[in-house]
C-alpha cells in the first residue's frame, strides 16, 4: 500500500512588498459632503496682568506772584531811610540791604551792589540813585519818582532848619559832641557792610587782589572811584573770557 503523507501547510504570509494603494478620484458629489479638517484649536494665552498705571507725580505749585509795593510804601520806605541815616550815601547801605533785601525782598543783594556801583560812576548821589533804580524796578517811572522823592524829602527838610539855627547852635559844645558820635557810628556801620560784603562775594584770588588795588588806588593815590569801578569791570570782563574759552576746550 502506498503512504500517502500528507505536508501540513503554515499560514500564507504576506509579501514583503506593500501592495500599491489605488486611489480614486472622488465625486464632486461626496467632497462636498466630506467636511475638510478642522484646525486645532488654539488655547487662549493666559490673560496678561493688568497694568495699573502709575500715579502721576504731582507737579510743585507754582509759585505765588511777587506783589509789587506801592508808591506809596516806596516813598515812606524811603522817607525812613533818609530821615535816620547819616554819612551820605555809604552808610546808607545797611539800611537799604535791610529796607529793600531783608524786610521786602525788593531786590537782591547783587542787584543792590550792581545799583551802588553804578550809582558810584553817575552823576548824584548814591542813595538817591540806588533809590531811582530799586523804585523804577518795581513800579516804574513813578516808583522810581515816589523813592526818590522819599529819599530826599527828609534831608531836604532838616537842611532848611538847620541852615536856619546853624548860626545859633553850631557853636554849643553840646551839638559838636553829639555830631562827632554819629560820625563815629557812621564809620563803623561802613566798616560792617564792607566786611559782610568781602566774606559774602569775594571768592577767589583774583577778588582780593582787586579788593586791595582798589583800596590802595582810591586811599593813597587819591584816583578818582570812577575809573576803579571802570578799570575793574574790564578786568571781569577779560577774565569772563578766559575761563569760558578754557571750559571750551574742555
Amino acid at each position: 500500500m502506498l503512504n500517502i503523507t500528507h505536508e501540513e501547510k503554515g499560514p500564507i504570509k504576506a509579501a514583503d512588498t506593500p501592495a500599491p494603494e489605488i486611489t480614486e478620484p472622488v465625486p464632486a458629489e461626496l467632497a462636498e459632503e466630506i467636511p475638510s479638517a478642522q484646525p486645532a484649536e488654539e488655547m487662549p494665552s493666559a490673560a496678561p496682568a493688568e497694568e495699573h498705571p502709575a500715579a502721576p507725580a504731582e507737579e510743585p505749585p507754582a509759585p505765588a506772584p511777587v506783589k509789587r509795593p506801592s508808591c506809596w510804601k516806596l516813598f515812606s520806605a524811603f522817607n525812613r531811610i533818609g530821615a535816620f541815616t547819616f554819612g551820605g550815601g555809604y552808610a546808607m547801605l545797611p539800611m537799604l540791604e535791610r529796607e529793600c533785601v531783608e524786610k521786602n525782598g525788593w531786590v537782591t543783594r547783587e542787584e543792590l551792589l550792581d545799583y551802588f556801583a553804578i550809582g558810584q560812576c553817575t552823576p548824584g548821589v548814591i542813595a538817591v540813585n540806588t533809590a531811582t533804580f530799586v523804585g523804577k524796578k518795581q513800579r516804574g517811572f513813578w516808583g522810581a519818582f515816589a523813592a526818590t522823592a522819599g529819599v530826599v524829602l527828609p534831608s531836604f527838610i532838616i537842611i532848611c532848619i538847620l541852615t536856619a539855627l546853624l548860626a545859633n547852635f553850631a557853636s554849643i559844645p553840646a551839638v559838636k559832641y553829639a555830631l562827632h558820635g554819629v560820625r563815629v557810628c557812621v564809620g563803623v556801620l561802613i566798616l560792617n557792610t564792607v566786611i559782610k560784603l568781602v566774606k559774602e562775594k569775594i571768592k577767589d584770588v583774583l577778588g582780593y587782589v582787586l579788593c586791595a588795588a582798589a583800596f590802595l588806588v582810591v586811599a593813597v593815590f587819591k584816583i578818582s572811584p570812577v575809573f576803579v569801578v571802570i578799570a575793574a569791570a574790564l578786568v571781569g570782563i577779560v577774565r569772563g573770557f578766559i575761563v569760558r574759552k578754557g571750559a571750551a576746550k574742555r
